[in-house]
């Protein structure tokens, strides 16, 4: 991935930080994102590569989510949009997830989440 590759995919997701973070009430959160130009590693559904990884300090309001940039660059804004959405309600469920077991329940949360989240906004 070049510099100028790189630079429109990392545009692509700053415009989707302005259009959710604050409307859906993580505005008071510090969230940082990271761009790696390098694959996340694996996935949870082996079919699919790591486009994004989020962790967080809910007890401080601290958030952290890196996105892969060949992954990123590989889908089209729709699904980009739903993956950035899906990142931020693991920031509001991570306080609950039981790290003694898998998170298939909140992953499958997030994901019903994000689709309320898409409607609300009329992009589903």
């Amino acid at each position: 991935m070049n510099d100028r590759e790189y630079a429109k995919q990392k545009k692509r997701i700053q415009a989707l930080i302005e259009r959710w973070v604050k409307p859906i009430g993580l505005g008071y959160w510090t969230i940082n994102f990271e761009y790696s130009r390098e694959r996340l590693g694996e996935a949870h559904v082996a079919e699919y590569d790591t486009l994004a990884r989020t962790t967080s300090s809910w007890e401080y309001r601290h958030g952290l989510i890196s996105f892969s940039m060949p992954n990123v660059m590989e889908i089209d804004d729709e699904e980009l949009e739903r993956a950035f959405v899906h990142e931020l309600m693991h920031i509001f469920l991570n306080e609950m997830r039981d790290w003694t077991t898998d998170n298939n329940h909140e992953e499958r949360v997030a994901s019903e989440l994000t689709s309320a989240m898409l409607w609300v906004r009329g992009v589903e």
